[in-house]
């Protein structure tokens, strides 16, 4: 899953009209600094990485003036939460607090779409309100979500006055960021009323569905490596995997994750199957390298660059490749690929296991190709993918002549 940095994320709210508490980026003490003079008020200097729990860890600090921001900054720049390394800080304006809520957008299994969650208690530790006081509004997809829905579910959750008409805009506006942008979260905590009354997120979460990124490259130029795959930060191969993808967008977005203790390079595609020989790979006592997948069309060109990066890695002992039955791309289009990409990597598969099963238009092409290299195995539609996996675990558990 793709998640926008904070300023990214409060960047989209800006575009939309939502009103927001005064920020900067700083990358510096120099900087954050000069940003706290820009705000012309007290600050809080918050971690800008991809992860929660900044506020219990220190990473989220308080600062009166200029000179004391820059002391924060010079304290919080370069230390770590988890594996991310904190490179830069959001410097926001400090909000004269009177109560703190907590809004947010995202899809429920058992109403199949989207759903509004609202509590009036935000904050720190809104999760032990999740059951109590969380209240739950279905979005109905043709409509969207109106403003006075977003009334209604405020007035629910104990909001008085002005501030649910406020309240009415601010849903309905976020619910618009979250259907325009394919998210899969939108999370606004807290959402803050001032004391003198205006309703205003002090922090914002965004997660994109990267199954939708190809229809949103404006979003995707948002995405900072910093934020990396969500949990930790990207490997250099991972890296090197999307300077493929993003080098020609079209055709195929590739979908690659690295797992740093596997041995067996991956590279079946075909969505739901790809997952199925993944599952298959691992409970059979395998380990895979990575996971992988690539929109189909005619993207011969990124199947080669991805496995000419993917054969460079330390410690493979084989590879599989295939899918269930392709009817968008042609098989031959796919093995030509692999093939030259095992060429030009001086991979002798008599010595290093490779394994494909592919199914569907020019097969038939398709094993001339494989037979150009000596010890490849290519099996087709009469045995399962299964049996692929079973056969790549054997060769690879069996020690090279």
């Amino acid at each position: 899953m793709a998640r926008l940095l904070e300023d990214a994320a409060l960047t989209l709210l800006a575009e939309a009209h939502v009103e927001l508490p005064q920020w900067r980026i700083a990358g510096s003490a120099e900087a954050a600094s000069t940003a706290a003079a820009a705000i012309a008020r007290p600050v809080v200097l918050k971690a800008l990485v991809p992860a929660g729990g900044r506020f219990k860890l220190g990473l989220v600090r308080v600062a009166k003036d200029p000179g004391e921001a820059a002391g924060v900054a010079m304290e919080l720049l370069g230390r770590h939460l988890g594996p991310f390394l904190v490179r830069r800080l959001l410097v926001m304006e400090r909000l004269d607090i009177a109560e703190e809520h907590f809004a947010s957008l995202t899809f429920d299994p058992a109403c199949r779409g989207p759903v509004l969650l609202f509590s009036r208690a935000g904050g720190v530790d809104v999760e032990r309100h999740v059951d109590a006081e969380m209240y739950r509004r279905p979005v109905n997809v043709t409509r969207g979500l109106r403003s006075f829905e977003g009334r209604e579910v405020a007035a629910q959750a104990g909001l008085r006055g002005d501030v649910i008409v406020q309240a009415g805009r601010l849903l309905e506006r976020l619910y618009r960021i979250f259907r325009a942008c394919d998210a899969r979260l939108l999370e606004v905590n807290p959402l803050v009323v001032t004391a003198d009354g205006r309703l205003r997120p002090a922090s914002a979460v965004i997660e994109l569905d990267d199954q939708a990124l190809f229809r949103h490259p404006e979003l995707a130029a948002r995405l900072s490596d910093e934020a990396g795959t969500g949990t930790r930060p990207f490997t250099p191969l991972e890296r090197r995997i999307r300077e493929i993808d993003e080098a020609e967008p079209e055709p195929g977005g590739i979908r690659f994750v690295e797992f740093p203790n596997g041995d067996i390079a991956f590279m079946v595609t075909s969505g739901g199957a790809a997952l199925t020989v993944l599952g298959q790979l691992v409970a059979l006592g395998g380990r895979p390298a990575n996971a992988f997948d690539i929109t189909p069309g005619p993207n011969e060109e990124k199947i080669y660059l991805t496995a000419r990066a993917l054969l460079a890695r330390p410690g493979l002992r084989g590879l599989i490749a295939g899918g269930n039955v392709k009817n968008f791309t042609r098989v031959d289009v796919h093995v030509r690929a692999i093939v030259r990409a095992l060429r030009d990597a001086g991979v002798d598969p008599r010595r290093f296991p490779v394994v494909l099963r592919f199914a569907g238009p020019g097969i038939e092409a398709a094993r001339g190709i494989a037979a150009t290299l000596p010890g490849l195995e290519l099996y087709e539609d009469d045995t399962s993918l299964e049996a692929a996996v079973r056969r790549i675990i054997e060769l690879t558990r069996t020690p090279a002549s």
